[in-house]
């Protein structure tokens, strides 16, 4: 982020219910979730 300069820490504000919900499935679902195979390293 910093290297785009935006200067840290940055707060946003808070979050509308639509944004919170769809932050927390990505939180929760995405971003835990396994790899999926295509984004796997596959060693040569």
């Amino acid at each position: 982020m910093q290297q785009w300069g935006v200067e840290l820490p940055k707060n946003v504000g808070p979050f509308n219910p639509k944004q919170a919900e769809f932050l927390e499935y990505h939180r929760d679902e995405i971003y835990k979730a396994e790899p999926i195979a295509s984004a796997r390293r596959i060693p040569s």
